[in-house]
């Protein structure tokens, strides 16, 4: 089920995020929820392009970046796919239902981001004297591990990319402040920042 839930969204609907969507009918929606509770995948899909730009609009707004957002909009819908028959009417609309899981889900990923990213700038501030001891007469070794993942992704990004990082996450400053700082567009400072933090967040997240 979450195979068909998944690839519902990718293939059909995701790159169509932003097209003009039907009005939205909580009539409607009761109908077509109480099929998605069947396993309808057509009524699924209904559901979808009716309520989809309501939903990325909020988990955008919350996380402030696309691709987060897109990931909580998979995230969410396939909770709709599998939860639908929990969905209760005299409770409220099905958008109401839905906002709700969406916002509760992008405020659970925009927590853990920070706190990653918070670990991340610890990590990258960690002495590397302290790196270079023995691990054995460490008594914490998964720090040191983290911190050799950060200092070695971070040293093996091309040069502009690592000071764009560095200049984010060791001295605090935002995107406008950074691009000014290196003379280079505003656009390509969030690219370079947004790739290398996705990329040493994941490594992270398998080793903390």
């Amino acid at each position: 089920m979450l195979y068909l839930a998944s690839s519902l969204w990718h293939q059909a609907h995701a790159p169509r995020l932003m097209d003009q969507r039907p009005a939205l009918d909580s009539f409607c929606e009761v109908d077509l929820l109480t099929r998605v509770a069947r396993k309808d995948a057509e009524a699924f899909g209904s559901f979808y392009d009716r309520t989809s730009p309501v939903l990325y609009s909020i988990a955008n707004s919350i996380l402030r970046d696309e691709a987060l957002a897109e990931d909580v909009l998979q995230d969410v819908y396939l909770m709709i796919w599998e939860k639908a028959e929990l969905f209760d009417p005299a409770l409220g609309k099905p958008i109401a239902w839905a906002i709700a899981l969406t916002r509760n889900k992008a405020l659970d990923r925009l927590r853990s981001r920070k706190r990653l990213e918070v670990k991340m700038r610890e990590l990258a501030e960690f002495p590397a004297s302290e790196m270079e001891t023995s691990k054995t007469a460490s008594s914490d070794v998964e720090l040191l591990d983290a911190a050799a993942i950060v200092r070695g992704k971070l040293e093996a990004l091309p040069a502009k990319q690592r000071r764009a990082i560095e200049l984010s996450l060791l001295h605090g400053l935002v995107h406008a402040e950074i691009a000014d700082a290196m003379q280079e567009p505003l656009g390509t400072v969030k690219a370079w920042i947004r790739r290398g933090i996705i990329e040493i967040r994941a490594q992270l997240e398998d080793c903390l």
